[in-house]
C-alpha cells in the first residue's frame, strides 16, 4: 500500500525521496563517514558531552576540530565525577577551546564540577546547552533543540561534516524525523519516541 515502504524495506532503498520526513537522511549521513575535510589552523577544538549516570543511557563525549570528529569516549554506568574527569583528560590532551555540555538533568552537575575545577579564568570555555529553551530563530523553530538539529542537517547536506565509522551513531542520527506545526515551525521528534523506536536512548 506504500511504494516508499516497499522500496525501503523490500528493495532496501534509502533514497532521500523515500525518507522525506527524516531530519538527516540516511544516505547523507553515510557520505559524512570518514569524509576527508581540510584542516584549518584556526579551527576551534570543541568537546561536546551528553552525560548519563545510571540505567541504559551512556555518557558520550566527542572531540571536534572544526566539524570533524577527532576523538570519542563512550562510557556506561559511571559516576558523574568520572565523566567530569574524562572531559578534563580530553581537554588537556586536545587543548580544547570550548566544552559544550548538555545542561539538562544530570549534565548540570557535571557542568558545575567542571566550573569548579577549571576556575574563574576558564569559565567562558564552558558552554551549557539547554535544548528546551526558546529558539534563536523564533519564526522557524519553537525550541533550540529543533533549531540545532535543523542547522546540523544543513551542515551534513552541504558536505561540511566528518564522522567516524560508528554504526550506533549513524543509527541514532538517521532515526530522527520532523514535522511542521500550524505556524510552520519545524518540530523534531521527541527523544522519548526515538528511544521507543531504537529500544535505547539515542
Amino acid at each position: 500500500t506504500s511504494p516508499a515502504n516497499y522500496r525501503r524495506f523490500v528493495l532496501n532503498s534509502w533514497e532521500d525521496t523515500d525518507t522525506a520526513d527524516k531530519v538527516i537522511p540516511y544516505e547523507t549521513i553515510r557520505k559524512a563517514i570518514k569524509r576527508d575535510l581540510r584542516d584549518y589552523e584556526g579551527d576551534l577544538v570543541v568537546i561536546s558531552c551528553d552525560p548519563a549516570e545510571h540505567g541504559d543511557d551512556k555518557s558520550v563525549i566527542y572531540v571536534l576540530k572544526g566539524l570533524k570528529v577527532i576523538d570519542c569516549k563512550v562510557t556506561e554506568k559511571k559516576e558523574l565525577m568520572e565523566t567530569a574527569g574524562n572531559i578534563m583528560a580530553l581537554w588537556h590532551e586536545h587543548h580544547a577551546d570550548y566544552i559544550a555540555i548538555d545542561d539538562i538533568g544530570v549534565g548540570a552537575g557535571v557542568r558545575s564540577r567542571l566550573r569548579e575545577i577549571m576556575g574563574v579564568d576558564n569559565q567562558s570555555c564552558i558552554v551549557p546547552i539547554n535544548t528546551g529553551r526558546m529558539a534563536i530563530d523564533k519564526v522557524r523553530f519553537g525550541r533550540l533543540r529543533d533549531e540545532i538539529w535543523w542547522n546540523a542537517a544543513q551542515l551534513f547536506k552541504d558536505g561540511y561534516v566528518s564522522i567516524p565509522q560508528d554504526d550506533t551513531l549513524v543509527e541514532d542520527l538517521a532515526a530522527f524525523t520532523y514535522s511542521l506545526n500550524s505556524k510552520g515551525q519545524v518540530l523534531v521528534e521527541r527523544k522519548k519516541k526515538i528511544k521507543e523506536l531504537l529500544g535505547r536512548s539515542p
